[in-house]
């Protein structure tokens, strides 16, 4: 289920799941590759894991996903447009919800984590401690017990690779285009 606010989720859970332990992972997922998937899946795991939750209270999963305007301060474009990588996020087995981060400069989540107050952070497999997750002090200051690794594998690929990837695949086939090429094959026009 997708939220259009934070602050909406916030009071939406406090009604009407105020027991159950919530579990929030974040990322720009722009665009989404197999890193994400893999620390979205393994949250879900945990959230829904019988060593972790005996009871039938099972941990819910939230996805903060950052806004387009964040990952244009981050680095300098936003592939693919908030709303459909909200989309696909919310798509993926075990999310149960989705909310879009926005903030005037501030680069992490912090905030978004004051205002849900989640009961686990997880991070994918590039983020281990203090020196690379910038939302650490603010998650012991909130009791939020922060799990690294997720996913496991390290840092397994990158959004911006792929970006780039693509846009260098582009640009290949635009100047052999250009040159009379086209899937490898001589284009008539130019004889």
């Amino acid at each position: 289920m997708i939220f259009k606010k934070i602050e909406n989720l916030r009071q939406f859970l406090s009604k009407n799941h105020n027991e159950r332990p919530i579990y929030m992972t974040s990322g720009g997922f722009d665009p989404l590759h197999i890193g994400h998937v893999r620390c979205i899946r393994g949250t879900s795991d945990l959230a829904t894991s019988s060593d972790i939750h005996p009871s039938i209270l099972k941990g819910l999963v939230v996805v903060v996903v950052n806004a387009d305007s964040f990952l244009i301060r981050k680095k300098g474009y936003a592939f693919m447009p908030l709303q459909e990588r909200m989309e696909i996020i919310d798509a993926i087995k075990g999310v149960d919800f989705v909310v879009p981060w926005e903030t005037d400069g501030d680069q992490t989540v912090c905030q978004a984590l004051e205002i849900l107050r989640p009961n686990f952070f997880t991070k994918g497999g590039d983020r281990t401690d203090f020196t690379n997750i910038p939302e650490w002090s603010v998650c012991k200051k909130i009791n939020c017990e922060i799990i690294a690794n997720v996913g496991h594998g390290g840092k397994v690929q990158s959004s911006s690779n792929l970006v780039s990837k693509a846009t260098d695949l582009e640009a290949v086939e635009t100047i052999g285009y250009a040159m009379g090429y086209s899937d490898g094959v001589e284009n008539d026009s130019k004889k």
